[in-house]
């Protein structure tokens, strides 16, 4: 489901980058499941959670109160103890159609009030909203709603990656909309006004952008999942905020990767993950697209270095990534030990060596989550997240790492 849905959204094709093998690790990590959903309570999550003080707050994409019959519901807002698992149904989406609907994105903590976005919904016609929720009361208000007339949706649509908090503003992406080909916005959460920073136009400068934005000394930064010339294979960009002039960091070629989708800052090194690219020879995706890549890009030159190619058994389709000391750890929605495809995986990845280890292949059943989403959290030394299938009614799980000796 996953990879459909950002296939399509990408509609991106390419190959290669070869890495070694993945190192040895010595110290091994238990996953277990914190919590399964049963579609009431929600059901496949697509995004990772946010700690805030011991407790876990997130998203599924279906399911809620409005789950019945052959509706699956609109998605909910959640909060889970971390460590019993118990979760607390925070909101649910899907009645009326203008509070929004299919939150794609995880949530946000600022001061207390939790923000997201949700890709339907916002008022007849429109594209999706951004909203906020007082956990405390579970008080929801739409702050702002895309608006569309026919297919022109000219402040964006669908804003599929999760928001930032920046000097009292919050700052995301739509993956349409604009131009046609997504935008980059702002919403004044005290007032809702919104403004589009940059629209994409579609060709060179990058389209549909899937990834949430990282902000690095008054530059954000982001990817697109498509353009950025003849490949069509994505592009790092670059936003001034002073300015509003959208500065092209990287068009990613064969060897780097295809359809990058997130980023993160560590001491002024941009690491991001492509969905697809890398080695040709794995039979990922038929063996036409490869498994995807972990890169380091240098935001001043443009310079990118693939850290790693997965292989498939290694893991498939990356997305998301953390930092941990030094180590970089993230999901593969595909691959792993699981037979067929695989059910995904959790790895580590040093960027000093490359050497990348899996610390969990992804089964499914009632023990186990299936097909983990991007986003992985850690909270004290324990890694937290979520996968799409898996748990015993198969609506998705929360789980956690951690590590054995």
């Amino acid at each position: 489901m996953k990879t459909i849905f950002i296939a399509v959204l990408a509609g991106i094709a390419g190959c290669a980058a070869i890495q070694p093998a993945a190192a040895a690790n010595a110290v091994t990590w238990k996953e277990s499941v914190l919590h399964a959903f049963d579609g009431a309570s929600g059901a496949e999550p697509v995004a990772g959670v946010i700690d805030v003080n011991g407790t876990l707050y997130g998203t599924t994409s279906l399911g809620g109160a409005y789950a019945v019959r052959r509706n699956r519901g609109g998605g909910t807002v959640f909060s889970l103890d971390s460590r019993t698992g118990a979760e607390t149904l925070l909101w649910s989406f899907g009645k009326p159609a203008r509070l929004g609907s299919g939150p794609m994105a995880g949530v946000i903590d600022v001061n207390g009030t939790l923000y997201g976005t949700t890709i339907d919904g916002g008022c007849r016609g429109c594209g999706g909203t951004v909203f906020s929720l007082d956990p405390a009361t579970r008080t929801h208000k739409v702050l702002y709603g895309f608006p569309c007339s026919g297919s022109q949706c000219p402040d964006g649509a669908q804003p599929v990656a999760g928001l930032i908090s920046l000097n009292g503003l919050l700052y995301g992406t739509t993956t349409y909309g604009g131009l046609g080909a997504g935008t980059v916005f702002s919403v004044d959460p005290g007032t809702g006004a919104e403004t589009v920073l940059y629209a994409f136009a579609g060709g060179s400068d990058g389209a549909e952008p899937v990834g949430s934005l990282v902000a690095v000394n008054g530059i954000l930064y982001g990817t697109t999942s498509a353009g950025g010339g003849s490949g069509n294979n994505g592009i790092v960009f670059s936003v001034d905020l002073a300015t509003g002039i959208e500065t092209v960091v990287h068009a990613f070629e064969k060897t780097d990767g295809l359809g990058p989708t997130g980023l993160i800052d560590v001491n002024g090194t941009l690491y991001g993950v492509a969905g697809f690219g890398g080695n040709l020879n794995t039979g990922c995706y038929g063996g036409s697209l490869g498994c995807g890549t972990v890169f380091s890009i240098d935001p001043g030159t443009g310079a990118i270095t693939v850290l790693y190619a997965f292989s498939g058994p290694d893991g498939s389709e990356p997305d998301g990534l953390v930092d941990v000391k030094g180590m970089l750890y993230g999901t593969t929605f595909w691959g792993g030990a699981k037979s067929g495809d695989g059910g995904g995986t959790a790895f580590s990845l040093d960027p000093a060596t490359g050497a990348e280890t899996v610390l969990h292949s992804f089964t499914g059943g009632s023990g186990d989550g299936l097909y983990p989403e991007p986003g992985l959290i850690n909270v004290n030394g324990k890694l937290y997240g979520t996968t799409y299938y898996g748990g015993g009614d198969d609506n998705g799980t929360v789980f956690v790492l951690k590590k054995t000796k």
